[in-house]
Order: C-alpha cells, then sequence, then structure tokens
C-alpha cells in the first residue's frame, strides 16, 4: 500500500489471537496495528515514485505449529525493506499457503 508522498508499507491481516503477531506492530519507521483493519507495517521504509515501475515481493515462512518462528519480508526492487521474525502464522498441522490474495493501493494518509 501507499500513504502520502509514496511511502510505502506492508499492509497485512495476522491472526490477531497471538501476542507474537503484535511483532509487525513495532517495524520501523512507522507501523500501527488495528485488530479489526489490520497493520500497517514499516510504512515509510521504501517511497513509490510516480511514473516509475517497482516490483514488490513478498517472502512468506510458515511457523511450526506451537512454535512462533514464522516470517515475513518484504522486498523492493530485490532489495529487502525489513523482515519481521517470531511470528505464529498457522495454528494447525492443516495450515497451508494455498494463494494469495495482491493489492496495491492508497491507504489516505
Amino acid at each position: 500500500m501507499w500513504r502520502t508522498d509514496g511511502a510505502g508499507e506492508l499492509y497485512t491481516y495476522l491472526p490477531p489471537s497471538s501476542d507474537a503477531n503484535k511483532a509487525v506492530c513495532d517495524v520501523p519507521p512507522f507501523s500501527t496495528c488495528n485488530d479489526i483493519f489490520g497493520a500497517s507495517v514499516g510504512r515509510g521504509s521504501f517511497k513509490f515514485t510516480p511514473g516509475t515501475r517497482a516490483t514488490i515481493g513478498q517472502r512468506i515462512k510458515l511457523n511450526d505449529v506451537g512454535q512462533a518462528n514464522g516470517e515475513i519480508e518484504l522486498f523492493v526492487d530485490g532489495q529487502s525493506m525489513f523482515t519481521v521474525p517470531g511470528l505464529e502464522l498457522v495454528t494447525s498441522d492443516q495450515g497451508r499457503i494455498r494463494g494469495i490474495q495482491m493489492q496495491t493501493f492508497f491507504g489516505g494518509k
């Protein structure tokens, strides 16, 4: 997602039941979390430039069930912007990545 002046961020919805997932609330330069609306992670860690293309990538490592050892990492134009370790993304052995939904949009101020 992008904000005013092209400030980029990762916007995610992680299971709020895990206290470990609050780690996304502390990613610099600015992050904020809301159990209803999701988490704005690393806002301003990169900037979108009008009229240019950007290649965005995300690496997701699922945790072992019962352990907070999952990770998310954001890449912009091939460079890692940040990694958030210690996450609990699945709570059952049935947890799998079956697809991904990707959007980009202006999120306001």
